[in-house]
C-alpha cells in the first residue's frame, strides 16, 4: 500500500469529522446534555460506515446507518456533504441498505451497491439482489449500472471512470454430493457446494461485459491497479495476497514478508495521523 493512499484515506475521514462540526469553535451554540441517557437514545444514534472524497474535492460521500421510526429496521443510506459550506444532503431513501460509495473520475456520479426490491419482481435489478447503482451528488434519479442474475459481491472503478469491475459467485456442487442433494432437496447441507468467484469487466460506454477471472477461485476481495494491467485478489484458499497479470491468465502469490511490510507501513502512517469522526449529539 502506498503512503499517499493511506494518508489520503485518513485525512479524508478527518475532513468528514470537521464537516460534521468536530471543531467546537465553529458552532454558535454549545452542545448541552438535556436529559439522562435512556434506552431510546440508542435508536437515535447514527453511525457512519464508509466515506469517500470526490476527485475535485468539493464533496464527501458517506453512508450512514440509523434506525427507522416505529417498526422499521436499521437501514443504511447514502449522503453527501459539501466540503466548503458543510451542507449535508441525503441522496437515498430506499428500504434497502446502500453501501460502498465510489466516485466517477469527473466527480459527476457516485456509484454504490444496493439490493433493491420492487413488489414481486423476480428479475434484476429489482429482485432484491445486490447490484451497482449510480446517482448525482446533487440528487435526482438513480441509474442501474449492473443487472446481474443473483447479484454482485463487490466492485471497483477504473481511474478514468470508463470501466467497472465486479465479482460474482458461481455455485458448483462436488461430484460425490450431486446425487444426494438432488434426492433430498429440502435438507440443508454443510458440505458439497462451493461458491467460486468470477471477476467481470463492464465497459461503461458500450455497456459490453467481459469475464476476466474464472478459475475455481474463492475471492474475498479484489482491487484493480491504476493502469488496469493487474488485479490484486485476496483468496480464501491461500494464505496471502495474490496478483493477476495483465493477461489475466497467470497468477503469482505475494510473499507473506511483503504483505507484512505493507501492513506495517499502513500502521505507521495511521499512527502518525490520528483521526476520528466526531458527530455532535446531546442527551
Amino acid at each position: 500500500m502506498e503512503v499517499m493512499t493511506v494518508r489520503r484515506n485518513c485525512l479524508l475521514v478527518f475532513s468528514l469529522g470537521l464537516a460534521f462540526g468536530g471543531l467546537a469553535q465553529t458552532q454558535a451554540t454549545p452542545v448541552v446534555r438535556d436529559h439522562d441517557i435512556e434506552a431510546e437514545d440508542y435508536f437515535r444514534i447514527g453511525v457512519i460506515l464508509t466515506c469517500e472524497a470526490s476527485p475535485d474535492g468539493k464533496y464527501i460521500a458517506y453512508t450512514e446507518s440509523r434506525w427507522g421510526t416505529g417498526k422499521e429496521k436499521r437501514n443504511t443510506d447514502l449522503w453527501v456533504v459539501d466540503t466548503k459550506t458543510r451542507e449535508r444532503r441525503r441522496l437515498t431513501f430506499d428500504k434497502a441498505s446502500d453501501r460502498s460509495p465510489a466516485w466517477s473520475a469527473d466527480s459527476k456520479y457516485i456509484y454504490f451497491t444496493s439490493g433493491r426490491k420492487a413488489g414481486d419482481e423476480s428479475d434484476p435489478p429489482y429482485d432484491g439482489k445486490t447490484q451497482v447503482w449510480r446517482i448525482s451528488p446533487e440528487g435526482g434519479p438513480i441509474t442501474t449500472v449492473t443487472r446481474v442474475k443473483d447479484g454482485i459481491n463487490e466492485f471497483d472503478l477504473s481511474n478514468d471512470g470508463r470501466t467497472l469491475y465486479y465479482s460474482v459467485d458461481n455455485e458448483e456442487t462436488e461430484e460425490e454430493w450431486k446425487d444426494l442433494r438432488k434426492k433430498y432437496k429440502d435438507l440443508e447441507y454443510g458440505h458439497g457446494v462451493t461458491d467460486f468467484t468470477q471477476v467481470w469487466k463492464l465497459d461503461l460506454e458500450s455497456w459490453y461485459s467481459e469475464k476476466l477471472v474464472d478459475e475455481n477461485r474463492v475471492i474475498r476481495s479484489f482491487s484493480v491497479s491504476p493502469d488496469e494491467s493487474r488485479i490484486a485478489m485476496l483468496e480464501e484458499s491461500l494464505t496471502g495476497l495474490e496478483e493477476a497479470s495483465s493477461s489475466f491468465g497467470r497468477y503469482k502469490q505475494v510473499t507473506s514478508e511483503r504483505l507484512a511490510q505493507e501492513l506495517e507501513l499502513s500502521l505507521e502512517v495511521f499512527t502518525e495521523i490520528s483521526c476520528s469522526i466526531k458527530i455532535p449529539y446531546s442527551y
